[in-house]
């Protein structure tokens, strides 16, 4: 029995609609499959980066304990940085950013202040499109540098000081030249500390020597620490917090 033309055409539009119907099923899983791999390393990545901060500022506390532990014992709570390394200001509460020097081999808190001085919260990506806001959160990216390594400095320090030594003219020729060829590569990934200092004394506006003069007082004191990272994907904002809380050592009469 021999079959119409028209019967011939009609098989041929059914197979091309069941082949065009099986390859969209095959392409979106495809497509969710790749999007869940690279949500997953975005997130293995993110909270690498968050256990890195949290580790960080475990380390400045600690390095705080080695290096000033004959001034007073209030000092693990001291804000040291690359320019002076007295610790010659109190922690205080606020927004940071932590990041290590290969110069100096260990890590360093900056606190993160608005040029205008009205606007300081908890970063959220959001709200990125408000231009005040877009600059401010801009402080808290995360780059990449020469090494591939994870920094939140925007120019390698390293880099910037070989290319400075070096340069011979203008200096603000040689800042500009130098800052353009030590730039890092932009991430999709923000970080912020957040630290609270919580004692008895947290309603005075400066921080007394609470454990020289009342030890007792060293068993209450600790430094709340929350690092937050943050990432766009598909106009989705991703977010991984890790939250400790870091103590003195309390017990110990003296170091």
């Amino acid at each position: 029995m021999f079959k119409k033309k028209g019967e011939s055409i009609v098989e041929i539009i059914v197979a091309i609609t069941i082949l065009v119907f099986i390859l969209t099923i095959s392409f979106t899983m495809l497509s969710r499959t790749v999007f869940t791999q690279v949500d997953t390393k975005n997130r293995v990545i993110a909270l690498n980066l968050a256990r890195e901060g949290m580790e960080a500022v475990r380390n400045i506390r600690d390095t705080n304990w080695l290096k000033h532990h004959k001034i007073d014992r209030s000092h693990w709570i001291c804000l040291d940085s690359t320019n002076n390394q007295n610790c010659p200001n109190a922690l205080t509460n606020g927004f940071y950013t932590v990041d290590f020097s290969e110069e100096q081999s260990r890590y360093f808190l900056k606190k993160i202040t608005p040029q205008n001085g009205t606007f300081e919260q908890r970063i959220d990506l959001s709200e990125v499109d408000i231009n005040y806001k877009y600059s401010y959160w801009q402080k808290f990216r995360i780059y990449k540098d020469v090494n591939n390594n994870f920094t939140q400095y925007d120019i390698d320090p390293i880099t910037y000081n070989t290319c400075r030594n070096a340069c011979v003219g203008d200096p603000n020729f040689c800042n500009n030249k130098c800052s353009a060829t030590s730039k890092n590569t932009p991430t999709i990934f923000y970080r912020q500390i957040i630290l609270e200092i919580q004692n008895p004394y947290n309603e005075l506006i400066t921080i007394p020597d609470f454990c020289n003069n009342n030890v007792l007082s060293c068993k209450d004191a600790r430094l709340n620490v929350t690092s937050i990272i943050q990432w766009k994907e598909q106009r989705n904002v991703r977010e991984v917090v890790l939250e400790t809380n870091l103590f003195d050592f309390y017990g110990r009469d003296s170091y």
